[in-house]
């Protein structure tokens, strides 16, 4: 018990000793190491620390302390991070982007404060925002671009770029540039020397430490006013030329000038202008040449001005192109015949387009007209010109000249004449002898062939006896065929007794020709065979009249086929009526064959009344035996006629 007590009692004088001397030791400031920094951004990090060594008294506050200079302090930058011994964690806040630090931990007790070993770190840069808002005070020529910047801590410079695309091309700065700090800044430049009517492309740029960031494409369009267009009056006009003239102010712009020009005030030509385009803003005189106009015409015409105001024409102005007359001569005329010539001249345009007409009639008052192939003439140079006429008066003389009608006026050439050759009435005339013919197939038994240079009528006449036998029936006619067959009639008679029948006979047939050949005959044939031998034999003439169409003869001709016509009372049979235009000498002739009954005396005659009375006689034909008769007559008659409607008539009547 007692070496028990001893050995506490030791004890307890060591821990005496013990506390005695550590009460006894000296106090110091404490001992504290420098974390590394870690997580830098561009306005924070993370440090801290370490206190091995409280110096022999409490730390009663530690943390980091930084500055931009080297030694920071606490009365820098620091942190709060606790008290004791031991390790701890700082963050760095409010850190200015892209600065360098200095850092070091402190250690505070009551001996003072002590720090660690000092390190340096550089924060990160931010990339800035970039917005472009539209833009403002556009006007033709000026505008200001508009932006919002966020510089994000960070000394950031600002620009626009802007052109006619998104390529831009020109860059300006903007007016708050540089920007620092970390708040939205509106921004903002000025542009000048901008080209009215254009649209421009353009867009904010911000450059700082972290890089560069461009705003969205943006546009806007320059204003643009009208340019103005006065038309001037036309100079140098002539027969194909004229120099058009303007003024024109383009505003400030660049305005493209034409001048519209044509017949109307619908124009259809253009022109352009020299100087085109016109700039600036002061009024430019303006002009343009034109050519291969028409002589002697009115032209329209007006300046136009186009910019990217619009269009804007001046007002409508007209000239007139001079125009000289035309030349014009007659010349002989050519191929002249009886009905028709050739009008011959020569014609100089003078440069304008020329109506060449040629007049002709039987005086100098002339009254036809006849429009020369040629026409209408062009050009400097003479031209021959001629034109056919036809439908002429043979044996007629005719004047003319040559008319030449352009812008310039009326010409007309010299009177000249030529005469067409006399075209006359001709007779022509073959005697038939044909004995013991067989007519029992058809027969030309004559033929005459004319040959007329103009139209007219042509009076073909076959009479004279015919010697037949009993029982034949013949037929002889006029014609222009071989063929007598015709619906204007011809002349047939019969042998009636043992004997050989004898019989006089006259056709006359009336046609119309035209300028060439025509060929007439006398035919004949046995139209019905009974007991005779169709042997005739025929003793006459064949007669061929032509009588021009310009001779100022009237021929009239009718055929007549009335069978069984009652004749008890005067009986009109047929009628021909002219309507001369001068007195003359009309011969009227009925001929043919008459068919009638026994025992009956038929009276037929020209004439000019419905009746066949007159002192110049008539025919007559009676049937002198049981049959019937058939007789070939002929009469003819010859009267005075006066101007106007003439009818004259075959008549017949049972006497």
């Amino acid at each position: 018990m007692e070496r028990l007590l001893k050995i506490l009692t030791g004890l307890v004088f060591l821990s005496a000793i013990f506390l005695t001397a550590e009460s006894c030791k000296k106090k110091t400031t404490p001992l504290v190491t420098t974390a590394n920094v870690t997580e830098i951004t561009s306005t924070s990090a993370k440090s801290g620390g370490n206190v091995t060594d409280d110096g022999n008294a409490a730390v009663t506050e530690r943390g980091v302390c930084w500055s931009t200079t080297q030694n920071p302090t606490t009365s820098s930058n620091k942190t709060s991070d606790g008290s004791g011994v031991g390790t701890f964690t700082s963050n760095l806040t409010g850190l200015t982007s892209n600065t360098t630090y200095y850092v070091r931990a402190y250690a505070t007790n009551s001996e003072g404060t002590a720090y660690g070993n000092e390190l340096s770190f550089t924060t990160q840069c931010q990339l800035p925002s970039a917005t472009t808002n539209a833009a403002s005070d556009v006007t033709g020529s000026s505008a200001t671009l508009n932006g919002t910047v966020n510089a994000s801590g960070s000394s950031t410079t600002v620009t626009f770029e802007y052109g006619l695309t998104t390529s831009y091309g020109s860059s300006v700065t903007a007016t708050q540039s540089p920007l620092t700090g970390s708040s939205n800044t509106v921004v903002s430049a000025a542009i000048t020397g901008l080209t009215p009517g254009t649209t421009y492309h353009y867009r904010v740029k911000a450059v700082n430490c972290g890089g560069t960031v461009n705003g969205t494409d943006q546009t806007f369009t320059t204003s643009c006013p009208s340019a103005t267009a006065t038309t001037n009056a036309a100079s140098g006009v002539g027969n194909t030329t004229a120099t058009l003239n303007g003024t024109v102010n383009a505003k400030g712009t660049t305005a493209t000038v034409t001048f519209e020009y044509g017949l109307t005030t619908s124009y259809g030509s253009t022109v352009t202008a020299t100087p085109s385009p016109v700039t600036g803003s002061s009024n430019t005189d303006v002009s343009a040449s034109v050519t291969g106009l028409t002589p002697g015409t009115t032209y329209h015409f007006r300046v136009k001005a186009v910019n990217c105001g619009g269009t804007v024409n001046g007002s409508d102005q007209t000239f007139t192109t001079s125009c000289p007359s035309a030349t014009a001569t007659t010349n002989p005329a050519t191929g002249v015949t009886y009905t028709t010539a050739t009008l011959n001249g020569t014609v100089n345009a003078n440069g304008s387009s020329t109506t060449v007409t040629f007049e002709y009639g039987l005086t100098t008052a002339y009254g036809s007209t006849v429009t020369a192939t040629q026409s209408p003439v062009t050009g400097s140079s003479n031209t021959a010109v001629s034109a056919s006429i036809t439908e002429l008066i043979p044996g007629a003389t005719y004047h003319y000249r040559v008319k030449a009608v352009n812008c310039g006026g009326t010409i007309t050439g010299t009177d000249r004449q030529f005469t067409t050759p006399e075209a006359k009435s001709s007779l022509h005339h073959t005697g038939i002898i044909q004995t013991n013919v067989d007519l029992n197939t058809r027969k030309t038994l004559g033929q005459i062939t004319i040959n007329p240079s103009v139209s007219g009528k042509v009076i073909v006449s076959f009479d004279g006896v015919c010697f037949s036998s009993p029982g034949d029936r013949i037929v002889l006619a006029a014609s222009n065929t071989t063929n007598w067959v015709s619906n204007d009639g011809n002349v047939h008679f019969e042998a009636f007794d043992s004997d050989l029948n004898t019989n006089a006979f006259s056709h006359t047939r009336v046609y119309d020709v035209t300028p060439g050949s025509h060929t007439f005959y006398a035919v004949g044939q046995n139209y019905v065979e009974t007991d005779g031998d169709g042997l005739a034999s025929i003793y006459g003439s064949l007669t061929v009249q032509f009588i021009p169409s310009t001779s100022g003869s009237i021929v009239g001709f009718s055929g007549i086929i009335r069978p069984n016509v009652n004749v008890t009372s005067t009986t009109t049979v047929g009628s021909v009526t002219i309507n001369p235009s001068v007195p003359g000498k009309a011969i009227v002739k009925f001929d043919g064959v008459c068919v009638s009954s026994p025992g009956d005396r038929i009276i037929l005659a020209a004439s000019n009344t419905s009746s066949w009375y007159a002192n110049d006689g008539s025919v007559s034909v009676e049937v002198p035996n049981s049959d019937i008769d058939r007789k070939s007559f002929c009469h003819t008659r010859v009267y005075d006629v006066s101007p106007g409607s003439n009818t004259f008539n075959a008549v017949v009547q049972n006497s």
